[in-house]
């Protein structure tokens, strides 16, 4: 598509009503101003604008605090009545003993287990071998075969043999005298028993006059400066002069790719002709630079460096 069929397109999709926006209530005169032969005109957005600007913020909220006022208090002298009571002491000790006494324990009869005997036994076990009968030749026959078996050998083996088997038997178990001891009071413990006269006696207290009371107390809230960004112009449609074919040669056009190529925005060849690719790095470059987009504008050129 030729560069001003493209231009003249996107002209009138941005000023026509249906593409106008909120920011842009007001639409641009219908015919670029000052327009002379030989110049080509678009009607392009502007980005919008921006300033740093100061801003009290909120740091704190007001709140409501509750503060605790102490009541008054005075130091008083009273009489305080302790009543009598009774105090206990040990003056001497209990006398303990230790007696002996005998117990004799009657005859009894008893049921016991007897165990039975054992004895140990030792015969001999035939060993099993591992050679099994084989041929031998016999010298003193004339060289005949015998066949031969592998002697058994034995081996001791002892185990117990019960010789007579566990019974039970009673058996009386005649009477004995056993001696013990144990603890006896020779003395009991001596305790005095002095007995506390009642008395009164002044003591000197903190005596509060007024309670306590609660204050609620409204604290401001801390302001401070916080930088923010903000919107000085909103984007808008305007007029602006561009590069189209009839005011571009290609030498014009090859001097455009070459300054979008310097800053990364183009990769295509130097053909000198407005292309899909041409246009596409103008306007990645135009919106890195927060310049107006959509068109070639001289604008642009002056930024790229382009005469």
């Amino acid at each position: 598509m030729p560069l001003r069929l493209l231009i003249a397109a996107v002209s009138f999709a941005l000023a026509s009503p249906a593409a106008a926006t909120p920011d842009n209530a007001g639409l641009p005169p219908a015919s670029p101003p000052e327009a002379r032969v030989g110049e080509c005109w678009a009607l392009l957005k502007t980005p919008p604008t921006y300033a740093r600007r100061d801003v009290r913020i909120e740091l704190t909220p007001a709140q409501t605090v509750e503060r605790r006022i102490p009541g008054e208090s005075r130091w008083v002298t009273r009489e305080v009545r302790v009543p009598a009571y009774e105090r206990r002491r040990v003056v001497q000790p209990a006398v303990v003993e230790w007696v002996e006494s005998e117990v004799t324990e009657p005859a009894r009869t008893e049921t016991r287990r007897v165990p039975g005997t054992f004895r140990t036994v030792t015969h001999e076990v035939p060993v099993p071998s591992a050679d099994a009968p084989q041929w031998q030749r016999d010298l003193s026959k004339d060289g005949a075969l015998c066949w031969v078996e592998t002697p058994t050998a034995f081996r001791q083996v002892a185990h117990r043999q019960q010789v007579t088997p566990a019974r039970t038997e009673t058996v009386t178990v005649a009477a004995r005298t056993r001696i013990t001891r144990r603890k006896v009071v020779k003395s009991p413990a001596v305790i005095d028993v002095t007995t506390v006269p009642a008395e009164v006696r002044v003591e000197r207290i903190r005596e509060q006059i007024t309670p306590d009371r609660f204050v609620t107390e409204t604290v401001p809230a801390v302001m401070g400066t916080e930088v923010q960004r903000v919107m000085t112009a909103p984007s808008r449609l305007e007029w602006r002069a561009v590069l189209c074919d009839t005011n571009a040669t290609p030498g014009k056009v090859r001097a455009v790719q070459q300054a979008l190529k310097a800053r990364g925005h183009y990769r295509g060849p130097l053909d000198g002709r407005f292309g899909a690719a041409t246009l596409a790095a103008m306007t990645a470059f135009q919106t890195a630079e927060g310049l107006a987009s959509n068109g070639v504008t001289l604008e642009a050129l002056a930024a790229l460096g382009v005469r």
